[in-house]
Order: structure tokens, then C-alpha cells, then sequence
């Protein structure tokens, strides 16, 4: 299960970078489209945190 979560883990750090590259964008260009990008990023961060936080409970469920 700890495989899972890393993988999880990895992917939230992963969207936190492409997050961070189209804010970089946005200085130079606050186009709708860079717009769009970031709000679609910000539900694939929540629905990413959300599966870690799963994983997480069935971690500590599993263990008592």
C-alpha cells in the first residue's frame, strides 16, 4: 500500500510543478487560456489529494 501512496505523493508534486509553471506564465500573460490550464490543474491537485488522503485512511485502517 505504501507503493500507492508514493505514487500519490508523486503525482501531487508533479501537478504542484506544472501549477507552478503556468503561474510563471501568468506574469508574462494572463491569457483565458492560461486561466483555464490552472483551474483544470487545481481540480486534478484536489482529486489527486483527495485519492492520497484515501490511501492514507486505509494505511491506519489496515494497521488496527
Amino acid at each position: 500500500m505504501t507503493d500507492m501512496n508514493a505514487a500519490c505523493e508523486k503525482k501531487v508534486i508533479c501537478i504542484l510543478e506544472e501549477i507552478g509553471e503556468i503561474k510563471t506564465e501568468m506574469l508574462y500573460s494572463s491569457s483565458d487560456e492560461l486561466h483555464l490550464r490552472l483551474k483544470e490543474k487545481l481540480k486534478e491537485l484536489h482529486l489527486a489529494d483527495c485519492e492520497q488522503g484515501e490511501i492514507r485512511d486505509n494505511i491506519v485502517n489496515d494497521e488496527y
